[in-house]
Parts: C-alpha cells; structure tokens; sequence
C-alpha cells in the first residue's frame, strides 16, 4: 500500500499538476554544443515517430543507434531512459540516465530522473541522495521551479524511508 502512495506521489511530482490530456514527444534541445551528427539526429526522429505509435521495440533500438551516432549527446540517452519509464524498467532507466550522466554531468533533470525510477525499483536511500544532488543543482541554477519538484521528490522519498 506504502509504494502505491509513493508512486502516484512520485507521478504527481513527475507529470504535474497541469497534465494535458494529449501527450506530445518531443526531442530536447541540446543542452551543450555536441559535434553535428544528422544520423543521430534521425534516429531521434524515428525513435520519437515509434513511441507515438506505441512501437517500443522499434524505439528502443532507435535510441540506441542515435547514441551510437553521437554518443556524446545526452538527448538520445535521456529518451531512452524515459522510454524504460514507460515500460516500468526502472534498472534499465537507471542505467541509461548514469549513461547521460557522463556525458553531461550538471543536468539536475538527469539526477531527478534517476531518483524517480530508483525510487519506484525501491531503492529509497539512492533515490534520496540523487534527488538532493537534483535540487543542489537546480538550486545553483536558480531554477526555483525545478528545485521545488526536487525537494517535494526527496520530501516524499525520506517520508517513505521512514515508514
């Protein structure tokens, strides 16, 4: 009963209060410059067009060619490691977003990520220091709205540790 607590607070804090009904897949910005690799670039397109689909699969090996391409963009990585959200495999999510990680080690978004799914696999005590490093960062960034969902995240994860 406790986890199914956790994760509808976990999905809140994730999705948002503001969730829409549509749900649209979009291919993040880079966030740093990454040498240009228009195979990746396709990749990600296609990887995208399979989940709009609901072709997992097809996804997943998409993703996986776009890091190929271009392995030193996070963007393919952190598809991916969403892609696993949705499939509920939270190890291999976790995997793929400490992949991310090397890649763009200053990405509050990516430790968050890894909270979340650390935290439905049911490892409360990473999750929680993951999601203190997540809202360390967005607190420097000053990205007040980030470091709130942060907080919420790691509020509910020692509320869950205590239990």
């Amino acid at each position: 009963m406790k986890k199914c607590f956790f994760v509808a607070g976990i999905l809140l804090c994730f999705l948002g209060c503001d969730q829409k009904k549509e749900v649209k897949i979009e291919i993040p910005p880079a966030a740093e410059p990454t040498p240009p690799a228009p195979a990746a670039d396709k990749y990600l397109n296609s990887g995208v067009q399979y989940l709009q689909q609901a072709k997992v699969p097809e996804a997943i090996k998409s993703f996986d060619e776009a890091i190929k391409s271009n392995p030193v963009d996070p963007r393919p990585y952190m598809l991916l490691g969403q892609t696993y959200m949705r499939i509920n495999d939270y190890t291999r999510a976790v995997d793929t977003f400490s992949a991310a990680l090397r890649v763009s080690p200053n990405k509050g978004e990516l430790y968050y990520l890894i909270a979340v799914n650390q935290g439905l696999a049911g490892d409360m005590e990473l999750a929680a220091k993951n999601a203190e490093a997540s809202a360390e960062i967005f607190r420097q960034q000053k990205d007040e709205k980030n470091f709130l969902r942060a907080l919420t995240l790691l509020q509910s994860l020692s509320q869950e540790q205590k239990e």
